[in-house]
């Protein structure tokens, strides 16, 4: 993956087998089946409240949230909560 300037090494040198991109963030899933997400000015929320562990298998970013998929098929949703929008529904499982 080709990154400018402004992100950070750990983003530069990962390997990713997905990214998606929100507003003013992106996520990558990595080949480890980890999530890592980054935004040019550090601070969004969508960007820093992805899932410090577990193994995934897809991701989605949205405007303000994303979503990606454990290994079960949960839905695992994060970033911006008002009115329900990083909820993700309760026991249901998906394929991606």
């Amino acid at each position: 993956m080709v990154c400018d300037n402004l992100l950070n090494e750990e983003v530069q040198s990962a390997r990713f087998t997905a990214v998606s991109s929100g507003k003013h963030y992106s996520c990558g899933l990595r080949e480890d089946g980890s999530i890592f997400c980054w935004s040019e000015n550090d601070t969004l929320e969508e960007a820093y409240d992805a899932p410090a562990e577990g193994k995934f298998s897809a991701l989605s970013a949205g405007k303000r949230h994303a979503c990606a998929l454990d290994a079960d098929g949960k839905a695992v949703c994060w970033g911006w909560k008002a009115n329900g929008r990083a909820a993700a529904p309760a026991d249901e499982r998906f394929r991606a």
